[in-house]
């Protein structure tokens, strides 16, 4: 099953970490291991022939590279595409 993973690192991550900073950082950090749940534990939709592979064809992450450019590199070598995000308000929002 052919899939697109778009990612909004900033709001996902700033939502976890409210939660857990423990798992925030691990959602950061750890992009591979979050993404083969999503690929091999994730059930597929009703429509989906049986026993369909999904398979993530397009992987995207929106950040804002002034707060979490330490994060990149992680996303990069999970084979995601970067899209820098840089804010647009005074309140930071991108």
């Amino acid at each position: 099953m052919k899939s697109a993973l778009f990612v909004d690192f900033d709001n996902v991550y700033s939502a976890l970490h409210s939660l857990d900073p423990v798992v925030a950082e691990r959602f950061a950090f750890q992009p591979s291991n979050w993404m083969r749940w999503l690929t091999d534990s994730l059930m597929a939709p009703p429509h989906a022939p049986d026993e369909a592979a999904r398979r993530l064809l397009v992987r995207r992450c929106y950040l804002n590279p002034q707060v979490y450019q330490r994060f990149r590199p992680s996303f990069n070598r999970a084979g995601f595409e970067i899209i820098d995000c840089p804010p647009m308000t005074s309140k930071g929002k991108t």
